[in-house]
């Protein structure tokens, strides 16, 4: 695996500047052609964001689709930029090692992540979170299992999928039961 780290953590980002009363740096993960899931959710629709790739490239997004409640947001990049996403995993069951990782002004971050339960939306690890929201974790093979986000007041390993469901309050109002006349 240490062999496919360089890459790796080509495919996490940094982005910034750092909002100073934020008080840390902010992950993502390319997650496509032209997208990036970031710790952004704070950010409104539309704002301009500055990204750093692993590798030194940088560019502007802006965001795209907001998931507050996940504080994590979608952005897209411009028009030319096309961006390399990681294969993702498949199922990953309790017991697993994985590791979270992201480069940094100062250096690159690596966080060991075991699995304690697993369920198709998220994976519980052992290890506490805080320090690394917003990161991709990623399997040993290199397959990218998850974004870890702020959800429910704690950092969690959300699979890509779970995410990226549309926000509670952009789904419809439940419309009650038609009554019989």
């Amino acid at each position: 695996a240490k062999d496919k780290l360089p890459r790796l953590l080509g495919e996490g980002l940094e982005i910034g500047p750092a909002d100073p009363a934020y008080g840390s740096d902010r992950f993502g993960v390319i997650i496509g052609g032209r997208q990036i899931l970031a710790d952004a959710g704070d950010l409104e629709q539309g704002a301009p964001v500055r990204v750093t790739l692993g590798d030194g490239r940088a560019f502007e997004t802006t965001v795209a689709t907001r998931f507050p409640e996940r504080s994590l947001a979608l952005l897209a990049t411009a028009e030319g930029v096309t961006l390399d996403a990681p294969v993702r995993a498949g199922a990953i069951g309790a017991g697993t090692a994985l590791f979270a990782a992201a480069p940094r002004a100062d250096g690159h971050v690596i966080a060991p992540l075991f699995v304690a339960h697993a369920s198709s939306r998220e994976l519980l690890t052992t290890n506490v979170l805080d320090s690394f929201r917003g990161m991709p974790v990623f399997e040993f093979e290199g397959a990218l299992a998850g974004i870890l986000a702020y959800e429910g007041g704690a950092v969690r390993m959300l699979t890509v999928d779970a995410a990226l469901e549309p926000s509670l309050s952009a789904l419809p109002e439940p419309r009650p039961p038609a009554r019989e006349s």
